[in-house]
């Protein structure tokens, strides 16, 4: 790829197995890739691009690492078995064969050529001295949990730029930074990662780090020793790279996909790459453009003084006429009411003025692009996986993909139909094409496990019936359509049912057995004006049908159900919404992701919604879609309800205490609604425990009134004790006593017998203090 142009075309360069590592020289003039059988292969660069000039090697067992050393005078290669071969590129001869006790999985040379480092299958690091004919002077022990060759782990480390005085290394749970002089541990960087660190490297000026391990990837302000930024990857991250020249960052997967994330580092930071910020320097040095801002101003100022004038030009005619008889102001007078009149006259001849009304956001299908015209598209991107179409002229390409690589491969489909709408969920996948000529629209559904052969099935809508969104669920889906009905069909092809909307439709989602449809209502003079229903499908009952919230101005962004069964939304402006169906269908606000964003132009583009984040793209630079190629990388946020919370020491707490109860609630209601059965004590018993700490924050800032409230909500008479004992310890009096009597009436029993020795609590409670320290 070019780093100046990411997203053109690539350099294909074909090899003959499956490639584990690979290293570009510093001129770019030779690429040396490592693949599975262990062969170390070696292309040239021409005016075609890349082409093979030779195997320089081959191990017995897989080759895993290989890099050229920073004079490009030596190639390390290393792999399966516990070799590091150093070989000379000038004439492709064999330098060296360090033999290492077991299997390396990967080997990185320091920037000044004087070390080369390799990370182990035993967790351990060995540096090597170049100068000493690579001669072992350090070892690292127990760095990382010993592994197999093939672990995802891959131990790729990165050296400080330019001096080398530092090797970042990855570890268990953290990253390890050492410092090359006694090879000691400087620092480290923990606190993010739950797993061992696979990758870590080195921004190009080293004032960053990012590291990643099977489920996260950190990027690191090395001064202050704190992420600035976390992304949760679709898979595990295999190689990770800096661009040289902008704020981005080159990432691969262990499924084969590439992803590019831009503005790695905010815009109020350092960049982290040193020509950026020679570039900001000269930008600051350049005049500011604000000739159209003086002119603006002058121009007022102006008209301002012009109309001045014009006022006292009158108060001085008036003045003078006062002077007079009269007769001539009598006269002007006249002559201007004449003319107000004739204005008037001259209005109501043409007419009154016409009430414009707002335009009506068109139809949409959530997850999907925007912009029908790109060549490569979402059609659908949710918590089940993505849908990409590819425009290939003659035909189109679908490509699906699972966000759990575990649920199924990636399935690629030629597509003749020229599918416009695409949707999926766990179990299938429905498109939906135009009506093009003599050629009907047609909608087509494709099971991902087919229980019986021939499951797929097609079906032909009327002449002048034209698909508009589409949705899809374990059993059925649907297909809302430009006659304002919507058609229901079983996973099979059998056609359900149809129902008329009430206005023209906007957009539609399913989970499990119900069908949301949003639908236009009357056009009003600004905004949007929209309303929901839910539909039982099963049933074929309505739920509910109400108005759709929307912030002032704005049309809705997203529409669809949160990985717990939520119904929920996001307008243009930001604001995600959800929709409580235990608390009389009422909605309320779960992020506002506005204040997110990183410039004004930049907008987050929703992908679901689970129970603690909101997952979405974000799209730099005014870009209203994520371009799939490369996949950008799904931001998870952090649920944030707007919630007034005075006390900051204890609204961390707070906050997240109410969501658990929401969860928890709506849970309890979904449970009874459906006529199921779940074990939910264990939620029960982290809200408990939640509750208690904070009664405990609460009653050290000597919030008794608030303190006294929680304790009313307890419903274990366990931890209600527990919280009598904690007043006590605080010397709370008053609030021990009313709790006193709360416990008195959820046990009925009397009062004397209340101070029993509580029964066992769970360990994530507090422990009552001792009667001494009472």
């Amino acid at each position: 790829h070019d780093a100046n142009n990411i997203v053109e075309d690539p350099i294909t360069v074909e090899c003959q197995a499956g490639l584990f590592d690979l290293s570009l020289s510093s001129d770019a003039s030779f690429l040396a890739t490592a693949d599975e059988r262990g062969t170390i292969s070696l292309f040239k660069k021409g005016t075609q691009g890349f082409g093979q000039e030779t195997d320089l090697t081959r191990f017995r067992l897989a080759a895993r690492s290989i890099e050229f050393s920073p004079s490009d005078r030596f190639l390390a290669a290393a792999g399966d078995d516990g070799v590091i071969r150093i070989i000379n590129v000038a004439d492709r001869s064999v330098a060296k064969d360090v033999t290492a006790k077991v299997a390396v999985k990967s080997v990185c040379y320091d920037p000044t050529e004087a070390y080369m480092g390799a990370f182990l299958v035993d967790g351990s690091l060995n540096i090597y001295d170049v100068d000493q004919e690579y001669q072992h002077v350090f070892e690292l022990k127990d760095l990382a949990p010993k592994m197999s060759p093939d672990s995802p782990v891959l131990g790729k480390m990165s050296w400080f730029p330019g001096s080398g005085k530092h090797l970042a290394v990855p570890a268990n749970s953290k990253v390890t930074v050492l410092n090359r002089d006694s090879w000691e541990e400087d620092y480290s960087l923990q606190g993010q990662h739950k797993h061992p660190v696979s990758v870590v490297t080195y921004s190009p000026n080293g004032k960053y780090i990012v590291s990643a391990d099977e489920s996260v990837l950190v990027v690191w302000d090395v001064l202050k020793r704190a992420p600035v930024q976390t992304h949760l990857p679709r898979a595990t991250i295999s190689g990770i790279s800096w661009s040289p020249v902008t704020n981005a960052l080159a990432m691969m997967d262990t499924d084969g996909f590439l992803f590019m994330c831009s503005s790695v580092i905010p815009t109020n930071m350092v960049a982290p790459v040193a020509n950026l910020e020679a570039e900001q320097a000269k930008d600051k040095l350049k005049k500011p453009e604000i000739e159209d801002i003086i002119e603006r101003e002058a121009l007022a100022e102006e008209n301002e003084g012009a109309d001045q004038d014009e006022q006292d030009i009158d108060d001085n005619l008036d003045e003078w006429l006062d002077d007079d008889t009269g007769d001539y102001k009598k006269e002007l007078e006249k002559e201007r009411s004449e003319e107000d009149q004739l204005i008037q006259q001259a209005m109501g001849n043409q007419g009154q003025p016409q009430i414009e009304l707002s335009p009506r956001q068109p139809a949409f299908q959530p997850g999907s692009s925007r912009d029908k015209e790109q060549r490569r598209k979402f059609l659908c991107w949710n918590l089940a996986g993505q849908i990409v179409t590819r425009n290939e002229e003659t035909y189109h390409t679908v490509e699906i993909e699972f966000s759990d690589t575990n649920a199924g491969k990636p399935v690629f489909i030629r597509d003749h139909r020229a599918f416009s709408l695409g949707t999926m969920d766990g179990f299938g996948a429905l498109f939906a094409s135009l009506e093009q000529g003599a050629t009907p629209a047609v909608i087509s559904y494709r099971p991902f496990n087919e229980a019986f052969t021939n499951s797929e099935w097609s079906k032909e809508l009327p002449n002048g019936e034209a698909p508009l969104v589409l949705a899809v669920s374990r059993k059925w889906c649907a297909v809302g359509t430009s006659k304002q009905m919507v058609r229901s069909f079983s996973a099979f092809g059998t056609e359900s049912g149809i129902l008329c909307t009430p206005g023209p439709i906007v957009t539609m989602s399913a989970h499990g057995r119900f069908l949301a449809i949003v639908c236009h209502g009357v056009q009003p003079f600004e905004g949007q004006n929209m309303s929901y229903t839910v539909y039982d499908i099963e049933s074929g009952t309505k739920l509910v049908h109400d108005s759709l919230p929307l912030s002032a101005g704005e049309s809705l962004g997203w529409f669809g159900y949160s990985e717990s069964g939520m119904l929920c939304t996001m307008d243009s402006g930001g604001m995600v919404r959800i929709l409580m169906e235990h608390k009389g269908f009422q909605w309320m606000p779960l992020l506002d992701t506005a204040p997110l964003r990183k410039s004004p132009t930049d907008v987050y583009w929703l992908i679901g919604v689970t129970p603690d984040h909101v997952m979405a793209a974000l799209c730099r630079g005014g870009k209203t879609d994520p371009s799939p190629n490369p996949r950008p990388f799904a931001d998870a946020l952090p649920v944030q309800v707007p919630l007034l919370l005075a006390d900051q020491k204890s609204a961390a707490l707070e906050h997240e205490l109410f969501l658990k109860q929401i969860i928890l609630e709506s849970e309890e209601y979904r449970l009874e609604r459906d006529d199921e059965t779940k074990d939910l004590s264990r939620h029960k018993t982290v809200i408990a425990a939640k509750t208690l700490q904070m009664m405990q924050s609460l009653m050290k800032s000597q919030r008794e009134g608030r303190a006294f409230e929680l304790a009313c909500e307890l419903t274990d008479t366990r931890i209600l004790q527990n919280a009598i004992k904690l007043a006590h310890a605080n010397h709370l009096t008053t609030l021990a006593e009313k709790m006193d009597h709360v416990l008195h009436d959820k046990l009925g029993i009397s009062h004397d017998n209340i101070f029993q020795e509580p029964e066992t609590v769970s360990c994530l409670l507090y422990t009552s203090p001792s009667p001494r320290d009472s």
